[in-house]
């Protein structure tokens, strides 16, 4: 029997099982900070600070200057024992309404790649004390499989003097869409950025967005697409140009997250790529530190609803009238209008009135006082009520704090009756239902972001407390806008903020969305458990190959450094039957079988073509990408054959069960990997993981 001293919690293998799997460039630094040195002079040292000298009125009147920018600077990059020094990089202030606040962020543009990328940015995302929405956000774009940016951290020394902890991100340029989709055209003219506000794909949408190549700044392009998209008034007919799938994805995730800094309320930071492969246009966003709940202790955005109009809501006291299909709550509902509260004006011809004494309700009009949800005793009124066809929305909404309780807000409330949403969302409930159920399974839900939260938030407490630790003078690091927004920042703080703010808001948004679509919480938790990430194809088979190619080398590194921490934490006879395979026997049964296989199959071997030989020696899945799946031989990549492998998958749970030596987990949590796949000890006793955990 093995006895377990000691299991390591801080596998790297295990605590990237977010993003496990997914083809990211930035996936070497993951759980790592990169140190990044920045050397230039120390008069230009002294420019920059004085150019972000900004207060809030500044920045909000658009008073603030030209940026700084120095483009002779000197950057060392060191992260996991790597170091790599990058010289004539650019260097300048980026963020936009971030400015205010006293610690920037800085746009690089480095001469070579570092981590797959040349144009990186650094945000301190002042105003988020978890540290944590950008990362979490773009780790779920990237786990959807959308086109996306990724995060990961970094710290910031200016001349040797550290300036604090910041969030690592890829930027989007025409280079970016070079190295991700690889179009065949020298140049690309087709990367529309849409930074300013107000760009929801109305007509006249291309004056409020610019070409991101300034070498062509004509829009023509793109505004024959907004003109079509404005034309077309079926799902199909869209489908023709955009990439809806992709498109719908982002919307659900702005929902959920909380995000009015994007398409559905303010209309900026996105961009839109016509694709070379196909014609489609695909909606591409970044900037996500104003998240589940960040910025919104005072929104008006939902005020055109709140007070009432066509499709309107209204809120509070007497209340206006509720326009055409509109919703009242106090006040005259007015055609398909809804009455909520008081003695409660009248409903309009399908109005209802709900409370109170309540007024007439012509035709098939309906006075009630009724119960809405056995919630209202303790979070006030939640309403789920659909009085016809014509009534597109739900309503949450929270009495005690009315419209502030933005968290409770459904999807119809919350988009601002953007056209395109109408056609895409309203007039077909049931895709975007499966959308927002395809959200909350592979990316969205308590317990995989809880998980993640937890793991980031252990990794990230030394740094957190390392910048906010005051330096001799009594400032913090890198708070270098005196004008500015000052930020407070603790370690106590950023510990609440998680657990109070940040974890809430997830739990309260995932109950919001499966009652509003009328999903089974417990049943998407359980799919999740089970579910596959994939990355979006951007159709480029020579990126991935090269990315194989540059990770051969710290493939080996990472496999030696989990094996080493995980064996200090074995006993001899355990170790001793870790390197035999677990058993001989089941190491020779193994081997026994991938070789007769693979002497009657060599000609499947689906990864000759792409330069890389079969695995001879183990089923055990290291990477998967649009190729296939892929394990690792004698420190290379190697094709996995899955009419080898699966067949004996099928036959079993667990790897173990073909040995008879050892039972199948209960659960997912991985202890220790070896060619026959994953280990976990259970009951004092090792135990095969199932392959059906990922």
């Amino acid at each position: 029997m093995k006895v377990l001293l000691f299991i390591p919690l801080y596998i790297t293998s295990v605590l990237c099982s977010y993003l496990s799997g997914l083809d990211r460039t930035f996936s070497e630094a993951e759980f790592k900070v990169v140190d990044l040195y920045v050397t230039m002079p120390e008069s230009e040292i002294q420019n920059l600070i004085q150019s972000v000298q900004h207060s809030e009125n500044q920045v909000q009147m658009g008073r603030t200057g030209e940026d700084f920018k120095y483009q002779n600077a000197t950057i060392v990059a060191k992260w996991n024992g790597n170091e790599k020094v990058y010289e004539n990089v650019s260097f300048k202030t980026g963020g936009m309404y971030a400015r205010v606040n006293d610690k920037v962020g800085f746009n690089i543009k480095l001469p070579k790649k570092f981590l797959g990328r040349k144009n990186i940015r650094i945000r301190p995302d002042p105003s988020d004390r978890t540290h944590l929405r950008s990362k979490l956000c773009c780790d779920m774009a990237n786990r959807l499989g959308l086109p996306s940016i990724q995060a990961i951290y970094a710290r910031l020394y200016m001349n040797e003097e550290y300036w604090g902890l910041y969030t690592l991100m890829d930027s989007i340029k025409t280079s970016w869409i070079k190295q991700t989709f690889n179009p065949s055209v020298e140049e690309i003219t087709t990367l529309i950025q849409c930074k300013s506000g107000g760009a929801d794909l109305a007509p006249g949408t291309e004056r409020k967005c610019v070409n991101a190549n300034d070498d062509y700044p004509n829009m023509d392009v793109f505004k024959q697409f907004v003109d079509e998209i404005n034309a077309a008034k079926t799902i199909e007919e869209v489908e023709k140009i955009l990439d809806v799938d992709v498109f719908l994805k982002f919307m659900a995730m702005e929902w959920l997250i909380g995000s009015f800094d994007h398409f559905l309320v303010l209309g900026h930071n996105f961009y839109f790529y016509k694709r070379e492969s196909d014609g489609k246009w695909i909606i591409i966003e970044y900037d996500y530190d104003n998240t589940f709940g960040n910025g919104l202790s005072n929104p008006t955005y939902w005020n055109s609803k709140k007070n009432g109009g066509a499709g309107g809501w209204n809120f509070g006291g007497a209340g206006g009238a509720g326009g055409a299909n509109g919703w009242n709550f106090g006040g005259a509902g007015g055609a398909n209008g809804w009455n909520f509260g008081g003695a409660g004006g009248a409903g309009g011809a399908n109005g209802w009135n709900l409370g109170g004494a309540g007024g007439a309700g012509a035709d098939m009009g309906n006075n009630n006082n009724v119960k809405l949800n056995a919630r209202a005793v303790e979070d006030g009124v939640t309403a789920d009520i659909k009085p016809n066809a014509n009534a597109n929305a739900n309503v949450n909404v929270n009495a005690n704090n009315g419209a502030n309780e933005v968290v409770h807000y459904t999807f119809d409330f919350w988009e601002l009756n953007r056209p395109i949403i109408d056609v895409l969302v309203h007039k077909n409930p049931e895709r975007f239902k499966k959308i927002v159920h395809d959200v909350l399974v592979s990316a969205f839900n308590p317990s995989i972001l809880n998980e993640r939260i937890d793991e980031l938030k252990e990794f990230l407490l030394p740094y957190v407390e390392e910048d906010s630790t005051p330096k001799d003078d009594g400032s913090l690091p890198g708070r270098i806008n005196k004008a500015g927004k000052v930020r407070s920042a603790s370690v106590s703080e950023f510990e609440s903020e998680i657990e109070n703010k940040l974890k809430e808001w997830i739990k309260i948004k995932f109950e919001v969305a499966c009652e509003e679509y009328g999903l089974d919480g417990e049943e998407i938790i359980r799919e999740s458990a089970s579910f596959v990430p994939k990355s979006y194809d951007y159709g480029n088979n020579e990126n991935n190959k090269a990315e194989k190619e540059d990770g051969n080398d710290k493939v080996k590194a990472e496999n030696d450094e989990a094996q080493a921490e995980a064996s200090q934490g074995l006993t001899d006879e355990a170790q001793t039957e870790a390197d035999q395979g677990l058993t001989d026997e089941a190491k020779t049964e193994s081997n026994q079988a991938l070789a007769e296989s693979n002497q009657s199959s060599s000609d499947e071997c689906w990864s000759d073509v792409l330069g890389y030989s079969c695995c001879k020696k183990n089923c055990y899945v290291y990477y998967t990408d649009k190729d296939g799946k892929w394990g690792v031989e004698d420190n290379q990549w190697c094709g996995i054959i899955e009419s080898v492998c699966e067949p004996k998958y099928a036959s079993s749970q667990c790897y173990g069960e073909t040995t008879k030596e050892y039972p199948c987990c209960e659960g997912c949590k991985t202890a220790y990997r070896d060619n026959n796949g994953k280990w976990g000890y259970e009951n004092n006793n090792w135990c095969s993981i199932k392959y059906s955990c990922k």
